[in-house]
């Protein structure tokens, strides 16, 4: 498949889009208000087929996109979209920065990674999901792997924009599914855990700011920032 922004082709298969062909262009015209473009070199986390970074490179947000995903099926797409549109990128099949090199340094950090913690087993796709790699990240392991390591990566005074869902609510119910149970169940909202991961990251926690909203959520961008003096 393909996606499309102004004359760039994004391709992918459709098992690998975690709602960011959804998030993409919404999250570009939040950072441009809320955000201090241009940057220079750009990280996306979990970034799949890169449709974030991919969007702010080409709307000129952004200088230079490295993508990460921990997932191989990933790189053959990525390698598809950057030939064929001739574009800058550079890709990393990492899980968190455990592959990145120790010379990398990011200027801006963005990322859609998955966005639940706890699914509940009562809801009708806890079957089909919850092996799946894109909404799932079972006590925000993956999370608390990033807020950990990312610091030594960023440029002082680099930016962090990370999208998540609902992340004031306990229990997440997703109206288009049909039915009512929640979908995802948590001990404790999730915006209080990141802000501690943030903080204990080294990182100063700037605002949970909502920027979309689809199918009766709401997708939040979770600010944080490298407190070194520019």
């Amino acid at each position: 498949m393909k996606w499309r922004y102004r004359d760039v082709w994004v391709y992918y298969a459709p098992e690998l889009d975690g709602f960011g062909s959804r998030l993409a262009r919404p999250f570009a015209n939040y950072l441009r208000r809320a955000g201090n473009p241009p940057y220079g070199r750009c990280l996306e986390w979990c970034a799949g087929p890169g449709f974030l970074g991919i969007t702010l490179l080409r709307a000129g947000l952004i200088d230079e996109l490295v993508l990460a995903d921990k997932n191989p099926a990933v790189e053959p797409w990525v390698a598809r979209t950057r030939d064929t549109n001739n574009l800058n990128i550079t890709f990393y099949r990492s899980d968190n920065f455990q592959t990145i090199p120790a010379d990398e340094r990011f200027d801006l950090v963005i990322g859609n990674p998955p966005s639940y913690c706890g699914l509940n087993p009562e809801h009708p796709l806890f079957a089909a999901r919850h092996n799946d790699p894109r909404p799932h990240d079972p006590d925000w392991a993956t999370h608390q792997e990033f807020y950990a390591t990312v610091r030594p990566y960023l440029n002082p005074g680099a930016e962090l924009f990370i999208s998540e869902v609902e992340p004031h609510k306990l229990k997440v119910v997703i109206p288009s599914t049909g039915s009512p149970v929640p979908y995802d169940v948590r001990q404790e909202p999730p915006l209080d855990i990141f802000q501690r991961m943030i903080e204990g990251g080294g990182l100063d926690f700037v605002a949970a700011e909502p920027y979309f909203s689809s199918g009766g959520l709401r997708f939040y961008s979770v600010r944080s920032r490298d407190p070194s003096l520019l």
